[in-house]
């Protein structure tokens, strides 16, 4: 490029700002101005904006100035991006010329000003990717030394995705997506150099778990869904999890229709799971939902929808009603917590203060005073389920 430019290079730093277009302004768009003169306006805002030898050029669509410094800025890159800054405001305020601009990392040879060039395409397409808007990005800005690593584990999340579409529990599903794309893009976002992996990444894992939605839903709803060519042509990760949510609804809409078409047999076979093991103190709504190949979330909002109660509401006040009725026999309460699934007295009376309002020991006297001379003890009588 130096020599098809034909001009000195008398220092030993390089590096390279591009500039995309992206509106001319009211200028051009009045015909006051056409493309040369706008082109001549941004490229002598480069060529008069930096503290460096510099030379721009209109090359494959973008402005193209290379930089020759003598020496980094005490505040490194950061002085550039002031430097550029500045170029921006005079562009927009002037002449309403609106740029994106990429700066390249800094180099020692004139040799290495293709690798600076690919910096700036690397930005750009690191932009497009996230869908950022960004007026100036240094290269430097997007390293591992200016990004926070991710708090989140992909694998972790991959599995509860995974778990969730092998439950059919595809709103659960949708939920663990946007943890997913959270951990990975958001605070802690990739860098340059990972961002076309992770973002692929992401891709390659949700084409994988198409096979498990197959085996859940069925090869001809996922075929007309057509995941896989949807998601291939999709060219920023917001494509991406828009392609993903519309899938995840259509796939949560047909498993509504599928089950309520087969009735609520699956459901009442839960109410008398419960039946049988309230007792049980590791009886609750995740072992439930575990036992049944389902999201807690997803069995107990269904469970509430049939019955009108949450799944653990309705474990909890079926215990207490076998407690209850063991409270005029006297027994401690400890024994009677661990005869009605409660691990100890202090739960037991926790909960009958939640759903009762009043304490074990209350409601024993309560009991007892009300029991008529001759009435048989609630404790010999049959309770209702």
């Amino acid at each position: 490029m130096g020599r098809t430019l034909d001009t000195p290079f008398p220092h030993a730093l390089f590096l390279v700002l591009a500039a995309r277009l992206e509106t001319w302004g009211e200028l051009f768009t009045s015909g006051q101005m056409d493309w040369r003169d706008c082109n001549f306006i941004l490229r002598n805002a480069l060529q008069n904006g930096f503290p460096a030898v510099t030379h721009a050029a209109d090359y494959q669509g973008k402005m193209v100035a290379i930089l020759n410094l003598e020496a980094l800025p005490e505040s490194g890159p950061k002085a550039l991006v002031q430097a550029a800054q500045g170029v921006l405001e005079v562009l927009e305020g002037e002449f309403g010329i609106t740029v994106t601009i990429a700066i390249s990392r800094v180099y020692e040879s004139i040799l290495d000003l293709p690798r600076a060039m690919a910096d700036a395409e690397r930005i750009y397409e690191y932009l497009a990717l996230l869908g950022e808007d960004r007026p100036i990005t240094a290269y430097e800005e997007l390293t591992h030394s200016h990004l926070a690593p991710s708090e989140t584990s992909y694998l972790e999340l991959e599995g509860r995705l995974l778990g969730c579409i092998r439950a059919s529990d595809f709103s659960g599903a949708r939920q663990v997506l946007h943890e997913l794309i959270q951990g990975e893009f958001g605070a802690a976002k990739p860098t340059v150099d990972t961002v076309r992996f992770r973002v692929y990444g992401v891709v390659n894992t949700l084409l994988y778990l198409m096979g498990d939605i197959r085996g859940v839903v069925g090869n001809d709803l996922v075929n007309a869904i057509d995941p896989g060519p949807r998601l291939t042509s999709a060219e920023s990760l917001e494509e991406i999890v828009a392609v993903m949510d519309d899938i995840f609804n259509q796939l949560d809409q047909h498993m509504g229709k599928r089950k309520q078409s087969a009735g609520t047999v699956w459901v009442q076979e839960i109410l008398v799971y419960v039946q049988q093991n309230f007792r049980d103190p590791n009886l609750s709504v995740s072992a439930v939902a575990d036992h049944f190949g389902l999201s807690a979330t997803y069995c107990s909002r269904v469970f509430k929808e049939q019955y009108g109660a949450r799944l653990f509401d309705y474990i909890q006040r079926r215990r207490l009603e076998e407690a209850t009725a063991l409270l005029p026999t006297g027994k401690p309460l400890r024994q009677i917590a661990e005869q009605t699934g409660f691990s100890t007295a202090l739960t037991l009376s926790r909960a009958f203060k939640r759903y009762e309002g009043t304490t074990a020991g209350k409601l024993r006297d309560a009991i007892q005073a009300d029991l008529a001379p001759g009435k048989p003890s609630p404790a010999e009588q049959t309770p209702a389920d």
